[in-house]
């Protein structure tokens, strides 16, 4: 008959099975209370010999043993574990066929051609690929075939390794944003793969975000904004015109498409980049200068194509923005613009771009505020703002945003006349 029984102050288990008896220590002094946990270790340890015992308690049991042993043997002893327990099981996915894998699964949602590309140097590649201001030297893949060549599958993979990988990204130099942008799309790339390469825990889960930098562009002055739009030329008076009168980001001024204009009504009709995820569609009233130089450029394009930067587009959707900055930065910097200020204070960069594209989408909120344009229109024509932000307001209707916009001042885009 099994039973417990006090030998020099601590409660002992005697039991027999197959015939042979068994005298354990349940580890559980004699004290108040004392022999009613010993019963139950004694309950334990006869579902142990009798294989009864759970497959979650045995776990429980072997992972309190694992963190008894010295530190520098847990973590060999775990991969151990964890190979031996994979034996025979088939659910795998080479590092080599994750990426292709992601592409494929519809769990990914639909991210845009640009943000996939940004997302495949996450991952890694061979050449180093500019993404606007950032670079991506590094990715993900590419560092463990540097520093894990032994590493071949994904579910080889653990917290060890990615804690590892996080702080070499942020020891590498880029700005908080970049980082937190790797982490994230590797801790949801983990978790869409998940039933396809059999991987049981998140190891990203435990990898902070670290606080972003603020500082961000500045508006442009009105002397400024003259001298650029006059001194434009090409597709370039066009982006900036867009920017200036819509508030709208680069992205989704050079993938405008002629569809989405509507001259009768005066009106453009876009959904956003940002918040397309919603499928949210705002309407921009025309300012008459934009109107005009819509119909200018209407004039002398394919009336076939549908995007009015059809190359543009293109190589925007190819994940090449960073030649299209490039020539809206080096239009400003020959305006007499500095476009980067000197990094200060607890910046990691040395150098912040200040003035660029996005600068217009500041200037517009501000002219409009100068205007004294609702803020309700604004915050409607910008998309700005959280839910509970957005909640404090009322829906404006479409004459709000128009008689917003027609407030704007109007500003040339025709060079000036030689003195």
């Amino acid at each position: 008959m099994a039973q417990v029984f006090n030998r020099g102050g601590t409660w002992y288990a005697r039991f027999q099975h197959n015939g042979r008896d068994y005298s354990r220590s349940t580890g559980v002094e004699v004290a108040p209370g004392g022999k009613k946990a010993a019963e139950g270790e004694l309950s334990r340890m006869l579902a142990e010999i009798r294989g009864r015992e759970s497959v979650d308690a045995l776990f429980a049991r072997l992972t309190e043993a694992l963190i008894l042993l010295p530190k520098h043997e847990q973590e060999p002893k775990r991969i151990t574990f964890a190979e031996r327990l994979r034996q025979g099981v088939t659910i795998s996915l080479p590092l080599a066929d994750a990426w292709e894998s992601w592409l494929a699964n519809p769990k990914k949602r639909n991210p845009s051609p640009a943000t996939i590309e940004m997302y495949r140097a996450y991952w890694g590649r061979d050449e180093i690929k500019k993404h606007g201001s950032r670079k991506i030297k590094n990715g993900f893949k590419n560092w463990l075939a540097k520093t894990h060549p032994e590493v071949s599958q994904l579910h080889e993979v653990t917290p060890v390794l990615a804690e590892e990988y996080a702080t070499h990204l942020w020891q590498s130099g880029i700005a908080p944003r970049t980082y937190n942008g790797t982490i994230k799309f590797l801790r949801s790339m983990f978790k869409t793969l998940r039933l396809r390469a059999g991987l049981s825990a998140d190891v990203w889960q435990d990898i902070p975000a670290q606080d972003n930098e603020t500082e961000g562009r500045r508006n442009l002055t009105p002397k400024e904004l003259r001298e650029i739009c006059a001194k434009a030329k090409g597709n370039l008076r066009y982006w900036l015109a867009i920017g200036l009168y819509t508030g709208l980001r680069l992205g989704d001024v050079v993938t405008l498409r002629w569809s989405e204009i509507d001259f009768k009504e005066q009106v453009i009709k876009r959904t956003p980049s940002k918040t397309r995820r919603k499928g949210k569609i705002i309407t921009f009233p025309l300012h008459p200068v934009l109107e005009a130089m819509l119909c200018e450029l209407r004039a002398k394009t394919d009336s076939t194509i549908d995007y009015l930067f059809p190359e543009d587009a293109e190589r925007h959707n190819r994940g090449q923005s960073s030649a299209i900055t490039k020539v809206i930065q080096d239009h400003f910097s020959a305006c007499g613009i500095k476009t980067t200020e000197k990094a200060t204070g607890a910046h990691r960069r040395k150098a912040i771009v200040r003035v660029g594209f996005h600068s217009l989408r500041h200037s517009f909120v501000s002219l409009c505020a100068a205007n004294r344009v609702p803020q309700v229109a604004i915050q409607e024509l910008v998309g700005h703002g959280s839910p509970a932000m957005t909640r404090l307001y009322e829906h404006p209707d479409e004459k709000q945003k128009a008689r917003a916009i027609s407030k704007l001042p109007s500003v040339s885009f025709e060079p000036k006349a030689a003195k």
